[in-house]
């Protein structure tokens, strides 16, 4: 079997995913430079596998073009939960993937995290991104308008607040008129707010941690599955109950690994068997 990786082989989570797929009994190519991916001409059906970290400039087109010839695509990034424990997603195809059947609670309960009850609160937070990053690309002026369309959308459904957290790389996106809280983390702002919308930020994962409803208006947000998607239900919003939500962060725990465990094995291993459960036409499992 054969592999294809770009990126550098400076990058942790590349070097420790090459370790892991010799050990078992790939074979390795890198593209170093992935930037210098060339659209329509670098996809080969040679390759049973490609791997690269984030979808970033030409990965994307690289991801897509090797999931149209049938080809998985493993993607590193930063974990869902516990990145304090250097925890990193390990997707299919895209990030934010997670697997698609029912799994043991041992990963989970490994990371000590506790599952908050549903709450009242007394606002509603709208959460701010990260200005042309991968995961929307969309620029500051563009999200500055969402936000600011959802906040006078939201005052005509509700009479509760509407605050403003905005990413901590993208300042430049912060609309005009909705004001923040200052100097609260955003578990103790998620803790007072009624409900968070975003468009697909990481923050929906922490707000179903935290019993706080969310909203993801945009595709392919973490805990999108678990997520309201329109603001009209602001009132009263969808929460799953806590075998749902156990049953979910059950299967995130094992979309996220550690460097260890992506360089012996343990997450190919499993993440290649969950390929091949998926009814996929190769055995990349043997």
């Amino acid at each position: 079997m054969r592999a294809v990786i770009y990126g550098s082989s400076r990058i942790r989570t590349l070097k420790a995913l090459a370790v892991g797929l010799c050990s078992l009994g790939w074979d390795i190519i890198w593209r170093e430079d992935r930037d210098a991916y060339q659209a329509n001409q670098e996809a080969s059906p040679e390759f049973d596998l490609a791997v690269t970290e984030g979808i970033r400039g030409p990965m994307s087109v690289m991801c897509r073009e090797y999931t149209a010839l049938g080809t998985p695509v493993l993607i590193s990034d930063a974990g869902f939960v516990r990145r304090d424990l250097h925890y990193f997603q390990l997707g299919v195809n895209r990030l934010n993937w997670f697997p698609e059947f029912e799994l043991p609670g041992d990963r989970w309960d490994r990371l000590d995290v506790r599952l908050r009850p549903l709450h009242a609160g007394t606002y509603i937070l709208i959460a701010g991104q990260k200005p042309d990053d991968a995961a929307h690309g969309l620029g500051a002026e563009e999200l500055r308008a969402l936000y600011q369309d959802w906040a006078q959308e939201l005052r005509g459904l509700s009479d509760l607040p509407v605050h403003f957290r905005p990413h901590p790389m993208g300042p430049e996106a912060h609309p005009e008129g909705l004001e923040t809280i200052q100097g609260l983390t955003l578990a103790e702002e998620l803790a007072g707010a009624h409900a968070l919308v975003t468009w697909n930020s990481t923050t929906t994962t922490d707000a179903l941690i935290a019993g706080t409803p969310a909203f993801a208006l945009g595709p392919n947000a973490q805990a999108e599955e678990l997520a309201n998607t329109e603001l009209r239900y602001i009132a009263r919003p969808f929460f799953p109950s806590d075998p749902v939500r156990r049953a979910f962060f059950n299967r995130v725990a094992y979309a996220q690994w550690t460097l260890e465990e992506l360089q012996n094995g343990m997450a190919l291993e499993f993440t290649l068997a969950a390929i091949a459960s998926q009814g996929h036409d190769r055995d990349l499992a043997r």
